[in-house]
């Protein structure tokens, strides 16, 4: 009996090992141990990260930072807008024009972006465009003042 017990458990463990093997070789698996250099995992706080994982993270990371910018900027945005001081004072017409123009500009954008990344291959693709995003607020700034 004792025997027959100890085989059961060996066929449980070795059932929880490929289990664990599994899932360890999932695309975005995150699991404690050790760091392997050759297959491109990093540790972090004790986790192993492939190098999917860590992709997901920069882009949660990147969509987080865009929708903070985001939302500093539409206050300053709309007191551009409606402040009698700096803005455009009272010409009502500015705010609605100014938002009408908002979807074919994003759609050019967008067109262009596609057509730089076609050409030029993601990295410079997102150089030009970072490049292009400060010049342009840079303008923007100086403009203003």
């Amino acid at each position: 009996a004792l025997s027959s017990s100890l085989s059961r458990q060996d066929d449980h463990s070795a059932a929880s090992d490929d289990i664990s093997s599994k899932a360890a070789s999932s695309a975005l698996a995150v699991s404690g141990g050790e760091t392997s250099v050759v297959d491109g995992n990093v540790s972090l706080f004790g986790l192993t990260i492939t190098p999917e994982a860590r992709a997901t993270l920069a882009m949660a990371l990147a969509m987080a930072t865009h929708y903070g910018s985001y939302s500093f900027a539409r206050p300053t945005t709309l007191s551009l807008f409606t402040s009698a001081k700096t803005g455009f004072g009272g010409k009502t017409a500015a705010y609605p024009l100014a938002m009408g123009l908002v979807s074919p500009t994003s759609l050019a954008l967008l067109l262009g972006y596609g057509g730089l990344l076609e050409r030029s291959g993601p990295r410079a693709a997102l150089r030009r465009s970072s490049l292009y995003c400060a010049v342009t607020l840079g303008a923007a700034a100086s403009l203003i003042h």
